[in-house]
């Protein structure tokens, strides 16, 4: 090469490189100008090859018209003529064509629209048919099962009439139609359609456009004109591949068409809606029904009249006034319990320095006080079985969760009591009234549901029954993880041991929820967000008649009376020398004797509150010096006497919820790791 170069002189040598060098720019430019023209031009190269035309003797379109006549209704008179070439393949007994039946408009809003067969040929001889609802239209068969047809060509004609497909606009109509479909697996020789409008149209008056390709796609390879009879004529100009359609525009001017009238359009919504139409009418049903339940069964006897009372009801614990007042069993009727017993010398409440509980019973006379030698307080039915279950081990218990077979057993041994003991005898569940209720709300599920068409009807069949009771059962634990919170925020002395249970709480709610949430989604899709709308409202319905509907019987509502007129004198502030009822002087015995039932009827604060005033107003003696002898740990005071009775509560129903718990929650530790027109194919 060398050699060579020497034979040139240095300007030839410098003529060549500049030469060399403009060569290669335009080299490059040319590079860079294919690439960009095969890289724009890559979709319709994929669409070309996808549109390459068939193999002789392969199964295929030869040729699809529509022939659509827009008739001064506004229906369409739609007749298709479909040339095939079946080979036994795909084409056995005859083909199908899906006729998308519901839509959205460009507001959102769901609509239908009536599609009714005319008749199907095959060859110009009458073809059996049978049509199917599918998921959002209808599937018309044309063929009969087990007569195959024989190999070769044959054209299907299937004739149709349809409604509510043109648009009215305020300067013209317009039709909008998926002439082909797009859901043939066949390739398309050709394609096309002629619009007949009403006569007295000018030519010049009418706008014709259409789109080829796959759903959505804006290409406009076809051929469009006018004719002598102001009929448009449109024309692809290039095979269809799968799935590929034409759709055509045509708009004209108004008034040669008539709108639907106004009992038209009243009717049409009432068909567009009428699924959450009848979620309505379903909702208003089960309201009905259970207003009328909760008039006959669940208002129970009238209240008496209210005074307030300076003693509980004679016989019952707290724990049962507690039971009564809220018509159920709460976590925090063991921990009133507990105190009572605490109270009665039957049991001693240790908080140590982790703030942790340990109880220990207290072998005393069941009469008399061994110390001092008073009468005690007697003990009921159900607390003395929560010491005998508490303490079957030993006479001292930590509540942990290593121990919460003890405690877990105690607090369903008292729930077991209370319910066996004071439903029926002083409240009706009234849960027989619940089950028609459920029925009314599965069954208008299942109806709104059957307006739904193809396989989602069976999927809501079946999530229906299933939402309903999970989403029942979610409410649940949602107040129970609300009540685990509420406990944790109002709780700051011992709120390690407090929010590690309510952290607990939430964890095992939180897969609950969303299981929840993705029902309630799949539930959507396969219905519409209206009818899961409704779902939600009646399972609210369900679950709040559910607690409107228990009732006091004339001994509960006698019950409740007293226990009203008692919590209302623990809750007022202001006494009056004069009145018997709310005079009672607040002694540490009494504050003691009432805490627990404070503590049930929710008004340990208040109590509190009331005995600490006592305690500043009282000046010198004993009570200035008054400890619980029943209590020992750092909650009292006599600084924080206001609030010992609402953190002795708190603190005391997340150490009892914290070793019922599995193992792994200590106290202050952590939480452990845990297309429009429709398509067809062959068939």
């Amino acid at each position: 090469m060398r050699g060579n170069e020497g034979r040139f002189s240095p300007q030839r040598r410098r003529g060549l490189k500049t030469l060399n060098f403009q060569m290669f720019k335009q080299l490059s430019l040319l590079v860079v100008t294919v690439c960009a023209i095969l890289a724009w031009s890559a979709p319709d190269g994929l669409n070309a090859q996808d549109a390459a035309p068939a193999a002789p003797g392969t199964e295929q379109i030869l040729s699809y018209n529509s022939d659509i006549t827009v008739k001064p209704d506004s229906t369409l008179l739609v007749q298709e003529t479909i040339k095939v070439f079946a080979a036994g393949a795909k084409i056995k007994y005859g083909i199908y064509r899906d006729l998308p039946t519901r839509y959205i408009d460009r507001f959102g809003n769901s609509y239908a629209i009536h599609a009714d067969v005319v008749s199907v040929e095959r060859d110009g001889q009458p073809e059996e048919f049978h049509l199917e609802r599918v998921a959002n239209g209808l599937r018309i068969y044309m063929g009969r099962s087990g007569h195959p047809v024989s190999a070769g060509e044959h054209t299907y004609e299937l004739t149709y009439v349809v409604d509510r497909e043109l648009g009215f606009f305020h300067d013209h109509d317009e039709l909008y139609w998926n002439a082909t479909g797009n859901g043939w697996i066949f390739p398309v020789q050709a394609a096309s359609a002629t619009v007949h409008l009403p006569g007295g149209i000018a030519r010049g008056a009418i706008l014709l456009d259409a789109y080829t390709g796959r759903q959505g796609s804006v290409q406009s390879e076809f051929t469009a004109y006018i004719d002598a009879q102001s009929n448009g004529i449109f024309q692809t100009t290039r095979p269809l591949g799968p799935y590929e359609g034409l759709t055509i525009v045509a708009r004209w001017p108004k008034r040669f068409v008539h709108p639907p009238t106004d009992e038209q359009n009243h009717q049409y919504f009432l068909e567009d809606n009428q699924p959450s139409l009848l979620g309505i009418l379903g909702l208003v049903i089960a309201l009905i029904y259970y207003a009328g339940a909760w008039f006959l069964a669940g208002r129970g006897p009238s209240r008496g009249g209210i005074k307030p009372r300076t003693e509980p009801p004679w016989g019952f614990s707290p724990a049962a006034l507690s039971y009564a007042w809220r018509r159920g069993f709460d976590q925090k009727a063991m921990v009133a319990d507990l105190v009572d017993l605490a109270v009665k010398k039957q049991v001693a409440i240790l908080e140590d320095t982790s703030g942790a509980y340990i109880l220990g019973r207290l072998r005393v006379n069941a009469q008399t006080d061994g110390s001092t030698g008073e009468p005690t307080p007697e003990v009921t039915a159900d607390e003395k079985l929560v010491a005998d279950k508490l303490f079957e081990a030993g006479d001292t218990i930590r509540l942990e969760p290593l121990n919460r077979t003890q405690v877990g057993g105690a607090v369903e041994a008292l729930h077991y009591h209370l319910r066996s003991h004071m439903e029926k005898t002083y409240f009706m569940n009234n849960a027989p009234y619940l089950i028609p209720g459920m029925l009314i709300s599965m069954a208008t599920l299942i109806r709104c549901g059957y307006e739904i068409q193809g396989g989602q009807r069976t999927l809501l069949a079946i999530l229906t029954i299933g939402l309903l009771l999970w989403s029942m059962g979610c409410l649940t634990l949602a107040k129970i993880a609300i009540g685990a919170w509420r406990n944790a925020l109002s709780d700051p002395h011992h709120a390690p041991t407090a929010r590690n249970q309510a952290m607990l709480t939430s964890a095992i709610c939180l897969p609950v929820f969303i299981g929840e949430v993705a029902g309630l989604w799949v539930f959507a899709w396969a219905a519409t967000p209206e009818i899961a709308g409704v779902l939600i409202l009646l399972v609210a319905i369900n679950y709040g008649f559910h607690n409107l509907l228990k009732a006091p019987t004339l001994s509960g509502r006698a019950l409740l009376d007293h226990v009203e007129g008692f919590r209302m004198f623990l809750t007022t502030t202001v006494q009056d020398p004069r009145d018997a009822h709310t005079s009672l002087k607040i002694t540490p015995e009494v504050f003691e004797r009432f805490l627990g039932y404070a503590m049930a009827l929710n008004v340990e604060k208040v109590w509190g509150e009331r005995f600490a005033t006592a305690l500043a107003q009282s000046g010198h003696g004993e009570i200035v010096n008054y400890t619980p002898e029943w209590y020992s740990g750092t909650a009292w005071n006599r600084i924080t006497a206001a609030t010992f009775a609402t953190s002795l509560a708190s603190s005391f129903s997340s150490a009892i919820s914290s070793s019922t718990a599995a193992p792994g929650l200590k106290s202050g530790g952590s939480v452990p790791s845990v297309g429009r027109g429709g398509g067809a194919r062959g068939r």
